[in-house]
């Protein structure tokens, strides 16, 4: 079983970026390992910047019950400004995490940018990335055009990438 979750605040998602963190994410996060840790189920946490931020104490504790962490981008304002945006997360969660960061997943990645983004990604380490490019009709960027570039860099599709997501609440 492949599980992974998105660690985000929906104010910051929905709303507005520059909204701060609420403590839902706390609540909600706690709940979610409650279950995973009864159910001796093991997951990815993809983990926005704003949330290893505020809650450094929620990382350490995703790693301590043996769960993975990799970062969780929004889409930068441009395709320029990607990559420091991805290296500063990275480290960011590496140094939190006490540990290399080996996953990462783009929410509403675009065409335009999918090259720009692989790129960061290799300069940065990552081997895998799930950024559920089904949810973003990929045949109408041709030949499956993302899975060439992430093979061009080396980078694993983590296999949820190839199937269809519903968004769970």
């Amino acid at each position: 079983m492949i599980f992974t979750t998105n660690v985000l605040d929906w104010q910051q998602a929905v709303l507005e970026n520059n909204n701060p963190v609420s403590s839902d994410v706390w609540k909600q996060s706690t709940a979610l390992l409650k279950i995973c840790r009864h159910s001796h189920i093991k997951a990815t946490f993809f983990l926005q910047d704003s949330i290893v931020i505020k809650y450094p104490v929620l990382v350490r504790r995703i790693i301590s019950e043996g769960h993975e962490v990799g970062c969780l981008f929004q889409p930068a304002p441009s395709s320029s400004e990607l990559d420091s945006t991805i290296t500063y997360a990275i480290n960011h969660l590496s140094k939190i995490a006490e540990q290399t960061i080996r996953a990462s997943r783009m929410l509403n990645l675009d065409k335009k940018d999918i090259e720009a983004y692989c790129v960061a990604l290799q300069d940065n380490n990552i081997l895998y990335d799930s950024s559920l490019f089904s949810s973003k009709n990929e045949s109408s960027w041709g030949s499956n055009k993302s899975a060439q570039l992430f093979n061009q860099y080396n980078i694993q599709q983590y296999p949820q990438a190839a199937l269809f997501s519903i968004p769970l609440t």
